[in-house]
This record gives C-alpha cells, structure tokens and sequence, in this order.
C-alpha cells in the first residue's frame, strides 16, 4: 500500500513533464545553409560581421514573415527548404540588383546595410507598417 502513494505521484509528475515537453513552443527551422550561402556571395562585403536572420525576414518577433529580398529569394529558388548550396548561391546573386522602397538591395548590403527596411510586409495598412517600422527602430 505504501508504494501506491509513492508511485501514483512519481507518475502523475512524468506524465505532466512529458506533457510539458511535448506541447512547448518548438524552435523554429532554422536554415544555417541559407546563412553560409549569404555569407559566401557577400564576403568581401561582410568582412566583420556576419549577417543575421533580418537579412531575409522582417523585423520583429515572428521570423516566419519574410521582407522583399526574402521572397524575392524564396521565389527565385522555386521550392522551399532548398538543399543544395549552389542553388541557394545562384538565387541570391539572381536577386542582387533588384530593389524595393528601401533602394536596391546589392548597394544597402555594400553599405553595411540589410537589403530591405521596408517594415511588416503583411500589415494591412501603411499606419501598421509605419508603427511596425518604429518599434523596430525603438529597440
């Protein structure tokens, strides 16, 4: 009988912790090779820094919104989750002289730079873009 009290709570307490685990928020996909693709077509310009994940995704909290450069890459490859490092190389060098409200990407990047600041590309209105862009920059 004692054990019965010393195993239904032992239990009790896994289950709840598998529970946990199972239902927490998950990392996001995150894509090194996309990064190590940006950092080989932009070397000579990244000499200290490397780039972040604004590069590609809109600023803020939810990296799953991409910016122009990023869609523009995204669409230049065709598919998602691209494996292959040349593939990735060709679209970002297929995208580089393209621009968008924030000026041709290829000349921000050279500047130091990220190729679009054009704030949350999927607010509604050019107010929430605007409040999107100042919280932004207030951080």
């Amino acid at each position: 009988m004692p054990t019965r009290f010393v195993v239904r709570p032992l239990c009790l307490a896994g289950s709840l912790a598998i529970a946990f685990f199972l239902t927490s928020e998950r990392p996001s996909e995150a894509r090194p090779i996309y990064k190590k693709a940006f950092d080989f077509v932009y070397k000579d310009v990244l000499k200290t820094n490397k780039a972040s994940c604004a590069v590609c995704h809109s600023p803020g909290d939810d990296k799953k919104h991409l910016n122009h450069y990023g869609k523009a890459i995204a669409e230049e490859l065709g598919e998602k989750n691209v494996k292959d490092f040349d593939k990735i190389v060709a679209a970002i060098r297929a995208v580089a002289k393209r621009k968008c409200k924030s000026g041709e990407w290829h000349e921000r990047l050279e500047k130091g730079l990220i190729p679009c600041d054009c704030g949350d590309q999927n607010a509604g209105s050019y107010i929430a873009r605007q409040l999107a862009r100042e919280r932004h920059e207030d951080r």
